[in-house]
């Protein structure tokens, strides 16, 4: 162990030089470190702690360091953190006193803040009680390392303003795209609907059907669109639960062909199956909608009226492909197509939707700790693979 060195002018080259190194760093943790090396030559310990932020309650632990490399055992943490949050619910910038673990320690700490900033450093060492000396010490090194506690509190301050930005435009994208989509089929249900009751002209039955379609139609499509809004919302503020239950894949693919019966009466899904008897444990509607997402897409899409939905049991997942044989999606295309907004052809006049479906469908995925990937030609048509963990973790 270093013995503490009492002259003064060989106190003063220790701490200029440490300002030499001091300024030559570029993160809080190589300013930590070079404090440690810089304290242990003035001061004999065993243990170093620095925390930050102790105040505002984020009792965060930055930096634990020990002569020896030893380890530093759990108790020994949780007595100080105990004693650290004393010191500055009382108030007190120094602090010298002991922690009765085995073996016991001596503890100097010391506190300082600027503004909303806060540093903790605590020293630690076996037998001998600390000096007002060696506090006084302490104090010079400690506001010495508060400007690098500023500066990356500063950059986390930033950090999550940038952020803020970022989700007030992501929202501000999403309110201008969901308007403009609620528009469109508002509009067609409105001039149908207005056309219907015209008291000057009489529409025969065929032409009050075709109306009638349309508007229920438009009506289907507002829904959806809705339902993806309030999906979307649910997903982003983490109120996204899901309800797992134990179903065999058979009967998953089941109700998805049932429900495409209706929705889609032209488009044939042929199911290839290795095992009727297989089960998972999962959300059954969830994903149900996430496979719905995707048959959607590509019917919309691919101008198909196959879709084969080819499943296989991969040890402890199983893994679902969606083939169809349409014309593909555009390379470019590939890398965003689970983003929100995102559409096939980007931006096409008149293109129906509101580009959330897949977004829905890759998070649905995840949170049922899967994994999704397409991968799309124009000579092969598009391959979605859905890989679904048997039993979630």
């Amino acid at each position: 162990m270093n013995t503490p060195r009492n002259e003064p002018t060989g106190q003063l080259n220790d701490i200029t030089a440490m300002l030499r190194e001091l300024q030559a760093c570029v993160s809080l943790r190589d300013a930590c470190e070079i404090l440690f090396h810089h304290v242990i030559k003035q001061i004999h310990i065993q243990i170093m702690l620095i925390h930050r932020n102790v105040v505002e309650g984020d009792h965060s632990l930055l930096f634990v360091r020990t002569q020896n490399d030893t380890t530093v055992t759990g108790s020994v943490i949780t007595k100080e953190h105990e004693i650290v949050k004393a010191l500055i619910a009382e108030g007190q910038q120094t602090l010298i006193g002991h922690i009765e673990t085995r073996p016991a320690y001596h503890l100097l700490g010391q506190y300082a803040n600027i503004g909303v900033v806060n540093c903790c450093i605590v020293l630690l060492r076996p037998q001998t009680p600390f000096s007002t000396e060696e506090a006084n010490i302490l104090h010079i090194f400690t506001h010495f390392l508060l400007p690098f506690v500023a500066n990356e509190k500063v950059a986390e301050y930033d950090l999550l303003l940038n952020d803020n930005i970022a989700q007030t435009h992501q929202q501000n994208d999403f309110l201008a795209n969901i308007t403009h989509d609620l528009r469109n089929p508002l509009g067609c249900i409105k001039g149908y609907t207005t056309t219907l009751l015209r008291t000057d002209i009489e529409w025969d039955a065929q032409a009050q059907w075709k109306f009638l379609n349309v508007i229920n139609t438009e009506t289907d499509r507002l829904a959806d669109m809705i339902t993806n809004m309030l999906e979307t919302a649910r997903l982003q503020s983490g109120h996204y639960e899901l309800n797992f239950d134990q179903i065999a894949i058979s009967t998953l693919m089941e109700t998805l062909t049932a429900n495409n019966r209706d929705k889609h009466p032209d488009v044939n899904l042929r199911i290839e199956i290795p095992n009727n008897h297989i089960v998972v444990m999962v959300d059954p509607s969830k994903l149900i909608r996430a496979f719905q997402n995707i048959v959607d897409n590509a019917v919309k899409h691919a101008n198909t009226l196959e879709i084969w939905i080819k499943i296989r049991d991969n040890n402890n997942a199983i893994d679902f492909t969606f083939i169809d044989q349409g014309a593909g999606i555009p390379s470019s295309r590939i890398d965003n197509i689970f983003h929100k907004f995102s559409r096939i052809p980007n931006d096409a006049p008149g293109e129906h939707g509101s580009g959330l479906g897949l977004y829905i469908t890759k998070q649905i995925i995840h949170k049922h700790g899967g994994e999704i990937s397409i991968s799309s030609s124009s000579e092969n048509g598009t391959a979605v693979t859905i890989t679904i963990p048997k039993i979630p973790s």
